[in-house]
């Protein structure tokens, strides 16, 4: 087994590259990966994507060097293993194919219907220091060193209340085509449209750039926001999570 700083030898693994998240950690752009006897594994974020034969080696291998809450994703005889190896659930998640056009007027539209008070902001510096220090936001720029990495690879969009941050849509993370999205809102101004107007505005803005814009829905709050922003048929697939 190998950690490897080169990821191209992972390829052959992950020759089907949809997700973002599994680009981002071949390109090398975030995340861990390793090479074992006949498997291969890629860590980013909060994700594991596992490949080739199910081997208990790289599960102790998440074990050791990934600590609380963890995605398990791969074939269902590495879903078992994963839940023989610790305590965990099932989940079913979707993922949305790229989608090849936009409704842009509807779009514009949602980013218009914001409660008194709330406006949107794209990412700053400012707003990058605040998320930082907030836990339910600070996965809008997790993925970025600092705001001059954030301008060079992602995209973002705030919905700001007296000067700081309550919802947002960024990336979290990252490849040479676009990004993945995040949505996050505080408690406190949730049910609110925050997230179909941060959300639309961050497509709007990926639009601008020519960037494409990948979802991953990981339950049915999350499946209905994306396809109100006009996302395509999802494809629903299993993981296992560790608690």
């Amino acid at each position: 087994m190998t950690e490897l700083f080169d990821r191209e030898p992972l390829r052959v693994y992950f020759p089907d590259i949809r997700d973002t998240l599994i680009s981002a950690c071949l390109e090398g752009h975030m995340g861990r990966g390793v090479l074992g006897e006949g498997w291969g594994l890629l860590l980013a974020g909060d994700f594991a994507f596992l490949s080739g034969t199910p081997d208990a080696e790289a599960l102790r291998w998440l074990d050791e060097n990934k600590k609380g809450y963890l995605i398990l994703s791969g074939s269902e005889a590495w879903l078992r293993l994963a839940e023989e190896y610790r305590p965990a659930c099932r989940a079913t998640r979707y993922a949305f194919e790229e989608q090849p056009s936009w409704q842009v007027d509807q779009l514009t539209q949602y980013t218009k219907t914001l409660p008194e008070g709330i406006a949107l902001s794209p990412m700053n510096e400012t707003l990058f220091a605040q998320c930082r220090r907030i836990p339910e936001l600070c996965d809008l720029c997790s993925a970025f060193s600092d705001m001059k990495d954030f301008s060079a690879h992602g995209a973002g969009v705030l919905a700001v209340c007296g000067g700081h941050p309550v919802a947002g849509a960024s990336a979290y993370a990252w490849d040479s085509r676009g990004i993945e999205v995040e949505i996050d809102t505080l408690p406190e101004y949730r049910r609110r449209g925050l997230a179909t107007a941060c959300g639309a505005a961050l497509v709007l803005t990926c639009l601008e750039k020519g960037l494409r814009v990948h979802w991953d829905a990981a339950n049915e709050i999350s499946l209905r926001l994306a396809r109100r922003l006009g996302f395509g048929k999802p494809r629903p697939y299993e993981v296992v999570e560790w608690q």
